[in-house]
């Protein structure tokens, strides 16, 4: 029964300016609505990627969001989905992650406090 035939049964119908008023308050609320729904699946979603990217040791939350592709995430929005996309970068750009080192060794990183003293030899020359 809507509510146009319960107040025609008591006797009282229903303007038609109120018919409209009332038909675009309903149309409005379902629109709110889907906004709040549309959002709140947003923040969950967002909320997944945070912690998936915490879990694998993501050192750069930032720069790994910038890198995946979140409109293809976002249609498949599940865990397995975002590890396997995180597992692909984690093979591609693996500094972005912790557990990768810093600086890889023989790549021109010198530790100052083992380096010798380039005036060393002049000074034991020299006597001093």
């Amino acid at each position: 029964m809507t509510m146009e035939e319960i107040l025609a049964g008591l006797g009282m119908p229903v303007p038609q300016e109120k018919k409209e008023a009332l038909a675009q308050a309903v149309a409005q609320s379902y629109m709110t609505l889907e906004e709040h729904q549309q959002q709140l699946q947003a923040q969950q979603f967002s909320a997944l990627v945070e912690a998936r990217m915490a879990a694998a040791g993501v050192r750069s939350p930032k720069a790994v969001r910038a890198l995946l592709d979140m409109e293809a995430l976002a249609k498949e929005p599940t865990a397995g989905a975002v590890d396997a996309a995180l597992a692909a970068l984690k093979v591609s750009d693996g500094y972005l992650f912790a557990g990768f080192p810093v600086f890889a060794a023989g790549a021109g990183s010198v530790n100052p406090g083992t380096a010798p003293d380039p005036m060393a030899a002049i000074y034991a020359a020299a006597g001093v």
